[in-house]
């Protein structure tokens, strides 16, 4: 399996990348099938994608035409898609059960749909063995998670666990060995607090020299327990990391800290919670535990001991150890970029606008002045992913500043919605509707308007579900006219 592995040491299987060169021969072996078909339409599109997007993936990949070239499978399309999911049931919290219980059936079918896909990749790839390899990928993923395997001169694992993904790890798991899941999730999740430790310490020793920190007190002793421990345990490794997250400790006190750790690690909580409903929704059912926390409500249903167990825990103090170690003398040695990309549990929304339609008129020298010409449009259009003011006639340069291919606009006169996706786009009705609740386009019947809250969640929800893509396809595909006698 040594071979069938990235050369960099981080423990990924070639035969899960998007542009992998041996796919095509082998698929045509099983062409006819069901399942090649739906593979054959993911590895299709998952491979224009990874072609498009090379220039914003940071990391060192092989030349075309090698093994192991284009996004990785595991993480950027089924742990993409997780988080997707994740992301768009922020703020749906009920407080009596979890984020995935409102996982919907056809959010189901996709996430198995795409780890039946890296099942069939593996198997494709290591054709011939009985099970279809997934006992090679499996022994490959657990000598991956033992540390101290990763610290020896006989493997070739030189890249540290803590600077790969944990979600990734554990969708690897759901594809080739879901009764697998429960432990390695435990595992995973201590490395999400390892990286929690890790990751901020470069950014709050930047954050040292401000004002000073007022201390808080804890709420979560029962969750995390001693936090002191825990993370100077993590950062002893390195004399120049251990000595700067002491300062940081010093600064930040344990409230702060701790309350890092709850940010950083529920997202992770929340997608694995997804991903084990998905696969194997038997052994994760919905908790009946009543806690008004949500990050306890998770651990009970996920079956993870908390933070505050880890001293009775030896195995995975044992892990945690070797974890750490790699890291620190990784980033003692400075051989590679040491830094950690953590995500907070926010919920995303859209720019702000003010409920009745008149405010924008009113204060338009303040709220509508254009950022680049410093003047108020006549045709403005206010961006409502980060709420600039443009000229209409620009929208299109700030969509490729701002969504990338995707836009999304308040355009103030003709009061309606602007939705761009590439090189196409539609409006939509307003947001505002008068006091019978009508729609006023372009203001022609001059009535007071407000913002209705329904419509303007179901603007951020179709933004937050990637829906803007397919609202525009069937809006042009309901105008195209092609001519001739049939269109009569």
């Amino acid at each position: 399996m040594d071979t069938l592995q990235f050369r960099n040491g981080t423990g990924e299987f070639v035969f899960w990348s998007a542009q992998d060169p041996g796919y095509s021969s082998s698929a045509r072996r099983t062409e006819g099938a069901d399942v090649s078909k739906m593979l054959d339409t993911v590895m299709n599109i998952s491979k224009v994608i990874s072609q498009q997007t090379r220039h914003l993936r940071e990391r060192a990949e092989p030349e075309p035409g090698e093994q192991g070239v284009g996004i990785y499978l595991p993480e950027e399309l089924v742990g993409y898609s997780i988080a997707s999911i994740e992301v768009a049931l922020r703020g749906s919290d009920s407080g009596q059960g979890i984020a995935a219980d409102n996982l919907s059936e056809s959010q189901g079918q996709m996430i198995r749909g795409l780890l039946s896909c890296l099942t069939r990749l593996g198997a494709l790839e290591l054709e011939g063995r009985p099970d279809g390899g997934r006992e090679s990928i499996k022994q490959a993923i657990i000598k991956r998670l033992l540390p101290e395997w990763s610290r020896t001169s006989l493997t070739s694992f030189s890249y540290p666990l803590l600077l790969r993904d944990p979600f990734t790890i554990l969708v690897e798991t759901a594809a080739v060995a879901p009764e697998m899941l429960q432990h390695v999730l435990i595992l995973t999740y201590y490395a999400c607090l390892a990286r929690s430790v890790v990751g901020p310490v470069y950014i709050l020793n930047k954050a040292r020299q401000g004002p000073t920190v007022q201390p808080l007190s804890r709420n979560h002793v029962d969750l995390f327990g001693d936090v002191h421990m825990f993370f100077m345990s993590a950062v002893r490794h390195s004399p120049i990391f251990e000595h700067t997250a002491t300062l940081v400790f010093e600064t930040f006190n344990k409230a702060r800290i701790e309350k890092m750790l709850y940010a950083f690690t529920l997202p992770f909580l929340r997608r694995a919670a997804i991903l084990c409903r998905a696969v194997v929704p038997l052994v994760f059912p919905t908790s009946a535990t009543g806690d008004v926390n949500e990050y306890k409500r998770l651990l009970t249903t996920l079956g993870i001991p908390p933070l505050s167990d880890l001293p009775n825990q030896d195995t995975l103090q044992n892990a945690l150890s070797g974890w750490c170690a790699h890291y620190g003398h990784s980033h003692a040695a400075s051989q590679i970029n040491c830094g950690v990309f953590l995500e907070l549990a926010s919920v995303y929304r859209i720019a702000r606008l003010p409920l009745t339609l008149d405010n924008l008129f009113g204060g338009r020298d303040k709220v509508m002045r254009c950022n680049r010409c410093n003047t108020v449009p006549t045709d403005a259009a206010i961006c409502l992913i980060c709420g600039t003011t443009c000229w209409g006639s620009v929208t299109f340069t700030q969509e490729s500043t701002c969504g990338g291919a995707i836009g999304l606009y308040f355009v103030v006169k003709r009061c309606s919605l602007l939705y761009l996706y590439a090189n196409d786009g539609t409006f939509t009705q307003s947001p505002y509707l008068d006091v019978h609740g009508e729609v006023d386009i372009s203001m022609r019947r001059g009535r007071r308007q407000y913002l209705h809250p329904a419509r303007w969640e179901d603007i951020r929800k179709t933004w937050l579900d990637h829906g803007i893509p397919a609202v525009i396809a069937r809006k042009l595909e309901s105008t195209v006219d092609s001519g001739g006698w049939e269109t009569l």
